[in-house]
């Protein structure tokens, strides 16, 4: 029973941690903007409209309008400013505490049941086998590759330099907790799940703050005219985001690779 109410506090905290914010502070998104030479550059950032007579007049109040009409229409061309009311108030199952609520259940309802599972700590194992490889192969097939299409380059790595950081850690956390409850499978080997954390902890450390850092200084070559010596600076820097971008691909289908090993490796005990 102890370890069931740890299994609810590790939800609950993983919850705590990863669900967004309550809704209701409004907080807008950073604008992203599209930048010259990008594929998609006027159908995500058209210009702002000019200001009527009576925005341009001088004063702090016109130019804080101003600027928050030329940031909500960077967003939306449909809005004049950026105004909260525009977004819709969560109902209640799409809040923070009925989300808790229900992964309260599976824990709650294994109290009151009269075959508890004798082995949490596998449950646990389970669960984070789950979490990491789901967050794997999501984010490897469906997200990057989405957002790939859907977005102008620049806007696109802006979005990665923000997802992959946590990607990685959650992968890692994961990954931890595996090995932490591997011991409740003594039938299974550590190696499949150690290759994982080793090549999450690769790009949460080193691949990924590293090709995001070579990609911001090519964007700002970008921004402006090149001299001789910038271009053979920005192709430099193509050439080395390209070998730390394939390096980080590569450690993390390796690390899928290793988790499809050891899912392989579960389902043969439960046969």
């Amino acid at each position: 029973m102890i370890n069931l109410c740890l299994l609810f506090l590790l939800l609950v905290s993983t919850a705590s941690a990863f669900a967004p914010a309550a809704l209701p502070a409004f907080r807008a998104p950073p604008a992203f903007r599209a930048f010259p030479g990008t594929p998609g550059a006027d159908a995500v950032s058209p210009p702002a409209p000019k200001p009527s007579a009576s925005a341009a007049a001088p004063g702090a109040a016109s130019k804080a309008a101003s600027k928050a009409a030329s940031k909500a229409t960077s967003l939306d061309p449909s809005l004049s400013a950026w105004d909260p009311t525009q977004w819709t108030a969560p109902a209640l199952h799409n809040r923070l505490s009925s989300r808790l609520l229900v992964l309260s259940l599976p824990p709650l309802l294994l109290l009151r049941s009269s075959r508890v599972p004798a082995y949490p700590l596998a449950a646990l194992h389970l669960l984070a086998f789950g979490a990491s490889f789901g967050s794997n192969f999501f984010t490897t097939f469906v997200n990057g590759i989405t957002l790939f299409k859907a977005l102008p380059r620049r806007t696109f790595g802006q979005v990665q330099s923000k997802l992959f950081p946590k990607y990685f850690l959650l992968v890692t956390l994961a990954e931890l907790a595996g090995l932490a409850t591997l011991r409740s499978l003594p039938k299974l080997s550590y190696a499949a799940p150690l290759l994982s954390l080793g090549c999450a902890l690769l790009n949460l450390i080193a691949f990924e703050p590293m090709s995001t850092k070579v990609m911001f200084a090519r964007h700002a070559l970008e921004d402006k005219k090149m001299s001789e010596a910038e271009k053979e600076e920005y192709a430099g820097l193509k050439a080395t985001f390209g070998k730390l971008h394939g390096a980080s691909s590569l450690a993390n289908l390796v690390g899928m690779s290793a988790s499809i090993y050891h899912g392989a490796k579960i389902a043969a005990l439960l046969v």
